[in-house]
């Protein structure tokens, strides 16, 4: 113990008694009502901090219609190819290759269809029923649109699964040229881009 602070202690401890009980207690009560003075907090009263909820992008705490669909469609998708195997990717990134491949090869069967239809409007029309419906379909199978560049009565064109008329606009041209521009519209409206013969 340091010999200076035990002698200054000490002759505190003889000033207090020697001023009397009185004030000795007025040291007491100043020892109580100081302690009093800091509330105590008992513990877990800190507010907690929620947790956050995946996809609860504006910080309610809970997920609205709108948050919910944003969250399925970034959710993982399980796509049945051909042979009844199954591919799982991720919709937000390019579209796997054997899934691409798998939709060209059975999309051939709706476009030769369309291709054999000849000048026979009903067959025309029916033919190209059946290959909107089938884009539509592998659209939902994906889990997002689809562009298809066909080779279609001698030239090149494209199909999508986006709105009423399936069409992009982008009309015949050479192979390269359709693919260069259906590449670009494909990626403007986030589809995924499958090319047909």
């Amino acid at each position: 113990m340091n010999f200076k602070r035990a002698i200054g202690v000490s002759f505190a401890g003889i000033a207090l008694a020697a001023l009397g009980p009185g004030l000795a207690g007025c040291s007491s009560a100043l020892t109580e009502t100081a302690g009093t003075a800091i509330p105590s907090v008992a513990a877990g009263t800190a507010a907690a901090t929620p947790t956050p909820i995946p996809g609860d992008t504006d910080g309610d705490g809970k997920l609205s219609e709108f948050e919910k669909e944003q969250l399925a469609s970034k959710a993982i998708r399980t796509y049945t190819m051909s042979d009844g195997s199954k591919v799982h990717f991720d919709p937000t990134q390019p579209l796997p290759d054997s899934v691409a491949s798998d939709i060209s090869d059975r999309a051939q069967e709706a476009m030769s269809a369309v291709n054999h239809a000849g000048l026979d409007g009903d067959a025309q029309d029916a033919a190209m029923k059946g290959m909107f419906a089938f884009v539509d379909t592998q659209a939902e199978a994906i889990g997002r649109p689809i562009v298809l560049v066909v080779f279609d009565n001698g030239s090149w064109g494209t199909l999508t699964s986006i709105g009423l008329t399936h069409s992009t606009g982008i009309t015949g041209g050479s192979k390269e040229n359709t693919l260069l521009l259906a590449q670009t519209w494909a990626s403007n409206h986030g589809a995924a881009l499958v090319i047909l013969g």
